[in-house]
């Protein structure tokens, strides 16, 4: 089971990678 701060990290990452796939489709 992931813990608060693996999760935290996890969503963090996940939300850089969408703000770049944003960037390079415009």
């Amino acid at each position: 089971m992931l813990s608060w701060y693996q999760t935290l990290n996890l969503y963090k990452q996940v939300l850089k990678f969408g703000t770049v796939a944003i960037r390079q489709n415009k």
